[in-house]
């Protein structure tokens, strides 16, 4: 049975009611007024998923899909569609190039928090750093949390600039601050709109070239939703970990760290709404090898 949809409704993700209306998507495939497919294959890895895929329609006769209760963040509008249309040569406007430049658009927006402690030390930052920088998808920007460290402050800076990422600095003053106590201010400061996730790496840890672009993969090829990634088997412990990852607005929503670790109240939060697969070990998304 059809859905009913009225003609104002715009179309696109839904902040209100979670869904995501196909129906002038410039990604849409029509024959006549009825949409039969997505150009980039999404609403077939929707179905795959077990996602609900409601048929609907409006007053003009148009007959579309509703993709329910996901956000798909390939929908464009055909003003986008226009716009990068007109930055192409006339003999290579397809599909193929438009589909390479939305999944740039898309790529998943990191906060890599690097940490350093009274027993860190310059080479160590360099080599956590440089791995960033060798990384196939570079964080957004890294967060250098001095908690004590007696690395020097023009050292550190001199690398901080050769990352080749935003930056910034937090010198930690409180006593016995903890791991999760600095990911508490590092997250606070950063802006969900701006970086969705965060990773964190102690000074001295390398991080794996393909960390960062496996989980942009699952995220955006394979459309597998997470709140938080951790390290086995960390779970039982709930510590910061060298490779967790977190999702940046869930973290500042459900309070951090703060009174009990943000993986126990994660864990406990989706175990409540019955939807455990949102706490991933890392291992099932990132291909340590």
């Amino acid at each position: 049975m059809k859905k009913e949809i009225d003609e104002n409704v715009q179309s696109g993700p839904d902040a209100n009611d979670i869904k995501t209306v196909c129906r002038d998507c410039a990604f849409s495939e029509y024959e006549g007024e009825r949409q039969t497919g997505c150009r980039l294959g999404k609403l077939d890895k929707f179905r795959q998923l077990g996602e609900t895929i409601i048929p609907a329609y409006d007053d003009t006769g148009k007959d579309f899909y509703i993709i329910q209760d996901r956000f798909c963040v390939f929908w464009r509008d055909p003003n986008w569609k226009d716009s990068e249309f007109a930055r192409i040569p006339k003999d290579k406007r397809n599909y193929d190039s438009l589909a390479t430049r939305v999944r740039h658009e898309v790529r998943a927006k990191f906060l890599t928090i690097v940490y350093l402690d009274e027993n860190s030390t310059i080479s160590d930052l360099k080599k956590t750093v440089n791995s960033l920088k060798s990384g196939s998808l570079r964080p957004k920007k890294i967060i250098f949390c001095d908690n004590k460290s007696s690395v020097d402050t023009r050292e550190l800076i001199k690398v901080a600039k050769s990352s080749g990422c935003l930056w910034g600095l937090e010198r930690i003053v409180e006593d016995n601050a903890s791991k999760q106590r600095c990911v508490d201010i590092a997250v606070k400061k950063s802006k969900s709109s701006e970086n969705t996730y965060y990773s964190f790496f102690s000074a001295g840890e390398p991080v794996l070239k393909n960390f960062h672009s496996d989980i942009d993969n699952a995220i955006n090829d394979d459309l597998t939703k997470f709140l938080a990634l951790y390290v086995e088997p960390e779970e039982k412990e709930g510590v910061v970990s060298e490779g967790f990852v977190g999702q940046v607005h869930i973290h500042k929503q459900i309070g951090g760290n703060a009174r009990s670790s943000f993986l126990e109240k994660v864990i406990n939060v989706t175990g409540e709404q019955e939807c455990q697969s949102l706490v991933r070990p890392l291992s099932e998304i990132v291909n340590l090898q």
